[in-house]
């Protein structure tokens, strides 16, 4: 049962980062991912968060403004890469920053 819910989840998640640009692979699949229902997603993602144990591997979902755009999309994360990209933009934003170590200027 724990797997079965894990492949799920994984469908959800990888349905929640796909483009949508409606492309879709050879067997269809990529389609019905992102035809998933909000509830089908959260159903998904309690069944996960119940089951891990760790609290950076919980899953949390938000709606995120795509850049140049007026859409939003659904994208869910674990609290593990919410955490990691939060840091690689903190890096990023403090190397551009004038005087900082390892900037050119």
């Amino acid at each position: 049962m724990r797997r079965i819910g894990l492949v799920i989840l994984s469908l959800c998640l990888m349905g929640c980062a796909t483009s949508s640009d409606n492309s879709s692979s050879s067997d269809g699949s990529s389609g019905d991912l992102q035809r998933a229902s909000k509830s089908e997603v959260a159903q998904a993602v309690d069944t996960h968060n119940e089951q891990v144990t760790d609290a950076k591997d919980k899953v949390i979902c938000t709606r995120e403004t795509v850049v140049g755009t007026h859409f939003s999309r659904r994208v869910c994360r674990t609290v593990r890469q919410i955490e990691e990209d939060r840091a690689k933009a903190r890096r990023s934003f403090e190397d551009t920053q004038p005087g900082s170590v390892g900037s050119d200027g």
